[in-house]
């Protein structure tokens, strides 16, 4: 292996070993974080951050949330003006999009589906099943599957259903589904 080679692989390995960590912008203040997820990378909206990630056999996903993480607030991920978007992969033995899609209608059947289509930077057109509690109050969600090229994602927010900004973060999710790039 040559030293540019190396070089690479050194930079590469480095970048697997921080997934989520965001470059610096030169001001001292990072830039937006990102997520990893395989063969996608998700920029998170402004002003979210990680603030928690999970990684076995059972559960690999990453929370960002529009709040800092706290020893106040560390079990909590929803609450007055607070709200989180959960990033997935595939589960394991599940085939494809088609399956995960027909398993959350299964665990979700009072859900509202919609479905809708997002152009995406990279991809173009992605198809996108939309799947939203019912209006209620307290806390509420918002699933989006879609795929960008074979590699399936899911990203669910959870949100206040009363929230004034429910809107906004819906909106930061339809804006991470047209940001989402393969991770090279």
């Amino acid at each position: 292996m040559n030293r540019i080679e190396c070089v690479v692989a050194l930079v590469m390995l480095f970048r697997l070993s921080l997934p989520g960590q965001a470059p610096s912008t030169g001001s001292g203040k990072p830039a937006a974080c990102f997520v990893e997820r395989g063969a996608v990378r998700l920029s998170c909206p402004e002003n979210w951050n990680i603030v928690d990630e999970y990684h076995d056999p059972y559960r690999d996903e990453t929370i960002i949330g529009n709040f800092p993480r706290t020893p106040e607030n560390h079990n909590r991920i929803s609450g007055p003006g607070m709200a989180a978007i959960t990033v997935s992969t595939l589960p394991k033995g599940y085939e494809n999009l088609a399956r995960w899609i027909w398993v959350g209608r299964k665990n979700a059947p009072d859900a509202i589906e919609t479905r809708f289509d997002v152009f995406n930077q990279t991809a173009g057109r992605i198809n996108v099943v939309c799947m939203t509690s019912p209006a209620m109050s307290g806390p509420t969600f918002a699933s989006y599957f879609f795929q960008v090229g074979k590699f399936p994602l899911l990203l669910e927010i959870g949100y206040r259903a009363r929230d004034p900004k429910k809107d906004e973060y819906r909106a930061a999710v339809r804006w991470m589904i047209e940001q989402a790039a393969p991770a090279y």
